[in-house]
């Protein structure tokens, strides 16, 4: 039996001791975990792509700058005298035949036998013919003097004599009479007048003689005509009417006109007479 003053008075009673009764007896539960976070909210991590360049965007700025180079060039082409940029072994070793020469004074050399004028107080223009008979001015010496000399001042060899020939091989037109004498001066050498006398005939385009001048002068007594054939295009710088002193620059061993190799043809005529060029200069020449 309960003791007296335990029992419940009511219903409700009972049941909250029952409750709390078995709320005592039950085991004790561990504290629930926390929850586990949402994969939405975990923040997304994107890797970065570094930035592409394309072919056409390379090419362009090589195009660029390219162009800005050949820009500044010409500025400074067209500002800059072109002596300033010409050190003094450029300008010698533009003296040759043929090309551009630039010194204190700007001189330019072009092919041809026309002399072209100056244009100003600065600026000459000179031909190949020009320079070359500046070069030999007043001959190289040698062991020839005299008012009658040989075409060059050292001896050479006869190719081809004065006189009957017969057929020449490789030349079909040729005339099988030689009229003069084909001397062997060696290709590119300078050729001298025999003697003084004024030009008299000249041609650089000449299909049989190729690029001649005709000197005639007197020697004792005999109007003396020599002939000078074969010579280089643009070597001579003669014109009619000009008067050659013995020893004068004439042009340049060539092979222009019918021929088969680089020589001098030279022909004399004495008082309307063809004569042997060698045997001529023999009994005359030093």
């Amino acid at each position: 039996m309960s003791e007296p003053g335990s029992e419940p008075s009511t219903r409700r009673e009972a049941l909250a001791r029952e409750r709390a009764a078995a709320a005592a007896a039950a085991p004790a539960l561990p504290p629930a975990a926390p929850p586990a976070p949402s994969p939405a909210s975990a923040p997304v991590v994107r890797a970065t792509a570094p930035p592409r360049r394309t072919r056409s965007r390379a090419l362009h700025q090589v195009l660029a700058g390219g162009a800005l180079l050949f820009c500044l060039a010409l500025v400074v082409g067209l500002s800059v005298p072109a002596n300033v940029l010409t050190t003094p072994d450029q300008a010698a070793a533009a003296s040759e035949p043929g090309t551009r020469m630039i010194t204190g004074k700007q001189s330019e050399t072009v092919p041809g036998d026309i002399t072209i004028p100056t244009t100003t107080d600065d600026y000459t223009s000179s031909t190949r013919a020009q320079l070359l008979a500046a070069k030999w001015r007043g001959g190289v010496g040698g062991e020839f003097h005299g008012p009658v000399r040989w075409p060059f001042p050292y001896r050479v060899a006869v190719m081809s004599p004065f006189g009957p020939r017969g057929p020449v091989a490789g030349c079909p037109t040729c005339d099988p009479f030689h009229h003069g004498v084909d001397l062997n001066g060696g290709n590119g050498n300078p050729i001298f007048s025999i003697m003084d006398g004024t030009v008299v005939q000249r041609t650089g385009g000449s299909w049989t003689f190729g690029n001649y001048a005709v000197i005639v002068g007197h020697y004792q007594g005999h109007e003396v005509k020599a002939i000078y054939e074969h010579m280089q295009a643009g070597s001579s710088e003669l014109q009619v009417g000009d008067v050659v002193h013995v020893g004068d620059f004439v042009g340049l061993v060539g092979a222009t006109g019918e021929t088969t190799a680089p020589h001098l043809h030279l022909e004399l005529d004495v008082d309307g007479v063809q004569l042997d060029p060698i045997g001529w200069l023999d009994a005359n020449a030093s």
